[in-house]
């Protein structure tokens, strides 16, 4: 039987990721789910091997998560307890977060990330990133370490940027998924904004692309077909 993960979207501008690709050519049967659409989750676990939360612009924390995050919190929960693997992207990450009892917010000195960043692992996170990366990062919040887990990867204006909470469930504050392509896009979906604090411009990001995304994009595979074993 062919293996089945479901895809937790909050929008409908994350088609086409690196990592729904991926499983797609490892032979993976894919169900998208958009909570934001009132579309509802499936019960924890059941007939999924696999779990991934995806980013979006929305807020994961106590004070400004909408009804329908909190059910992702919930559900979140619920889903890691049964040991199955389970993949947090950004806006995913904090809500892993959140389902572990660690707060999420904006930086104190309110600084974002928007563009390729550098991140570096922790001692036990040797295992998860060999040594410093550029990684696309697009966000105003981050996330506190839970109690029970392990960081993985620091930055340099978040301090946690990935953590990892038993086996198989991995926070990770950066896209690894996004690809070349879809940047271009979500860039596009910004045009004529002004600049953020922290936000690298166009030019930028594209030229970091050309420099990042290659080491990124094949790190991240081999990520999930680790990550993935735990599906088996």
């Amino acid at each position: 039987m062919r293996r089945r993960v479901v895809l937790v979207i909050h929008d409908h501008e994350s088609f086409g990721d690196r990592a729904s690709q991926h499983l797609a050519a490892r032979g993976w049967s894919l169900e998208w789910v958009c909570p934001a659409d009132g579309e509802p989750l499936p019960p924890a676990g059941a007939g999924f091997d696999a779990a991934i939360v995806y980013g979006g612009v929305q807020s994961a924390n106590r004070h400004a998560a909408p009804d329908y995050v909190r059910r992702e919190i919930d559900w979140t929960a619920d889903w890691v307890e049964t040991g199955r693997p389970y993949l947090g992207l950004c806006l995913g990450g904090q809500i892993l977060a959140r389902a572990l009892g660690a707060e999420v917010g904006p930086h104190p000195q309110g600084r974002r990330e928007f563009g390729f960043v550098p991140v570096f692992p922790t001692e036990p996170g040797r295992d998860f990133v060999p040594g410093p990366m550029h990684v696309y990062s697009a966000h105003n919040e981050g996330f506190e370490l839970p109690p029970d887990t392990e960081l993985l990867a620091r930055g340099l204006v978040f301090p946690h940027h990935a953590f990892r909470y038993g086996e198989h469930a991995y926070g990770l504050q950066f896209h690894p998924e996004c690809t070349p392509s879809l940047m271009r896009h979500w860039i596009s979906l910004g045009t004529g904004r002004p600049l953020e604090p922290g936000q690298h411009n166009a030019k930028r990001q594209i030229e970091d692309s050309a420099r990042y995304d290659a080491p990124m994009g094949s790190w991240f595979e081999r990520f999930l077909d680790r990550w993935l074993n735990g599906a088996t």
